[in-house]
């Protein structure tokens, strides 16, 4: 994918995805982070969100 364009409104949206992620990831951690989901749990759950490679 090397200097392919990316449309600006992709790249706000996958912006805005990773800000939500993270962000999420920071209230739940100071509400309440036993809840906290594992790297592996987290990575598995982003996996399933994504489509399945060819």
């Amino acid at each position: 994918m090397e200097g392919a364009r990316i449309d600006p409104a992709v790249e706000a949206g996958l912006g805005s995805m990773a800000y939500n992620f993270v962000t999420g990831y920071l209230v739940q951690y100071l509400i309440d982070p036993e809840a906290l989901p594992t790297v592996d749990q987290a990575v598995e759950g982003l996996r399933l969100l994504l489509p399945a490679g060819d």
